[in-house]
């Protein structure tokens, strides 16, 4: 429950999770595969899976999971970024400051195979 001091702050104790924040990078030539290297590191975090299934796509079965993540608010999360979980990548589908008072950030993610 947040305090009647600071009814928009993130709750002590909520953000108990680490995740990566990583940004492609531009490719060079003969790369195929994007790559990606850290934007911030050891970043709190409280994850949460909301869904999770299979999918076909063309002729072939796909698992996902989709989780969203809370974080402290940054300015520079994009939808072209992913997160790293432990040994989990996570794409960014949206991310969006659900409060409007830049207190947490709200990332809606999808799970994809490294």
């Amino acid at each position: 429950m947040a305090s009647k001091k600071f009814p928009y702050c993130i709750e002590p104790g909520r953000l108990r999770q680490r995740v990566n924040i990583e940004t492609p990078t531009t490719p060079t030539d003969g790369e195929v595969a994007p790559t990606f290297s850290n934007l911030a590191t050891g970043v709190p975090a409280e994850v949460s899976e909301t869904s999770g299934g299979e999918y076909v796509r063309g002729r072939q079965i796909e698992a996902g999971i989709s989780a969203v993540v809370t974080i402290r608010y940054r300015s520079d999360v994009t939808p072209n970024m992913r997160l790293k979980y432990g040994t989990r990548y996570l794409n960014i589908v949206a991310a969006r400051d659900r409060t409007g008072y830049r207190s947490e950030l709200t990332i809606d993610c999808k799970e994809v195979q490294p």
